[in-house]
């Protein structure tokens, strides 16, 4: 559903985990705290070079408010 609203003919590979990435990072502003929570290498090369695109920590923070509490996510 999501990828006909956004009217993408395919889902882009590893979307969903370059999301996480880039909005954890924007919003904590910490390489070291988001590379370790997703298993990347202290070299920061797939860090860098895959995964990060420049979020605001101002928009991060909208798109972790758009996520609801896990607590609905598991009733």
């Amino acid at each position: 559903a999501a990828r006909t609203i956004l009217g993408l003919a395919e889902w882009p590979a590893d979307v969903m985990r370059h999301t996480y990435v880039s909005y954890h990072f924007g919003e904590f502003q910490n390489e070291a705290y988001t590379k370790k929570q997703v298993g990347h290498r202290d070299d920061g090369r797939i860090f860098y070079n895959h995964y990060m695109v420049p979020v605001s920590r101002p928009n991060a923070r909208l798109f972790w408010a758009t996520i609801p509490p896990f607590g609905l996510l598991c009733a």
